[in-house]
């Protein structure tokens, strides 16, 4: 490979990388804002899904008699 294609393509990976880190950002600030806001810490969760997933996988092992 010559070192002009090389740039090339690291210029589109570059930019490629860049605008799906923009696209994430502006699609998960607003949510991190308002959970800041309503729950008063940085995070996307309450934490609940440990809690589900085992009462889930404890549901799911129980006979019909149960």
């Amino acid at each position: 490979m010559n070192a002009r294609l090389l740039f090339t393509v690291a210029a589109i990976f570059n930019a490629v990388v860049g605008l799906s880190m923009l696209v994430a950002y502006d699609l998960l600030a607003p949510w991190l804002g308002r959970n800041i806001v309503s729950m008063g810490k940085a995070g996307f969760t309450e934490e609940y899904g440990a809690v589900t997933l085992v009462e889930s996988l404890a549901f799911n092992d129980m006979t019909a008699r149960e």
